[in-house]
């Protein structure tokens, strides 16, 4: 795993990266019970480390371990964007 793969990043970023919308990626999460019915990751997410509130954020914000994350999906065969024309969301 590379460092890049050790960052926890937004949904927006993984998206970026399978050339999706936020809402598809939260869908595949969902199915993996990752995601919950309450725009949220689950338990078991936190739990699991995939996924870890920021501190210092006034609204619940979340961000996912993209080595994890992107393993998973790439797993479940979703490809990923090897063409991009603008870097990722900040």
């Amino acid at each position: 795993m590379t460092n890049e793969d050790d960052k926890y990043v937004s949904l927006a970023h993984i998206a970026y990266l399978y050339g999706v919308q936020v809402s598809d990626v939260q869908k595949w999460l969902f199915y993996v019970a990752l995601w919950t019915n309450y725009d949220k990751p689950s338990e078991s997410a936190l739990k699991n480390e995939l996924a870890k509130q920021l501190p210092d954020s006034t609204y619940p914000d979340y961000r996912w371990h993209r080595g994890r994350i992107c393993k998973l999906l790439d797993s479940f065969g979703y490809p990923r964007v090897t063409n991009t024309v603008f870097g990722p969301p900040a």
